[in-house]
């Protein structure tokens, strides 16, 4: 499938595999979700890097939606 790598995120520290294998940031990271895993990514961005969300399932069940962090993503 051409991948360089793949990170187990249940087995890995995701922060620091991010840091290991991708040194000058993530280029582009799709997500569905939009919890904890988008949050750890966002901290390891490349400049002009782009995240295509789709679905935001982890807001789908919570009584208060939060958006304030993809809103910042979305400035950034």
């Amino acid at each position: 499938m051409g991948f360089d790598i793949a990170i187990n995120y249940k087995t890995e520290n995701l922060d620091e595999a991010l840091k290991k294998h991708c040194p000058d940031g993530v280029d582009i990271y799709f997500d569905n979700v939009a919890g904890d895993i988008l949050d750890i990514v966002m901290q390891n961005l490349a400049l002009n890097a782009r995240i295509p969300l789709c679905g935001l399932l982890a807001q789908y069940n919570k009584e208060e939606l939060d958006y304030l962090d993809l809103i910042i993503l979305i400035n950034y």
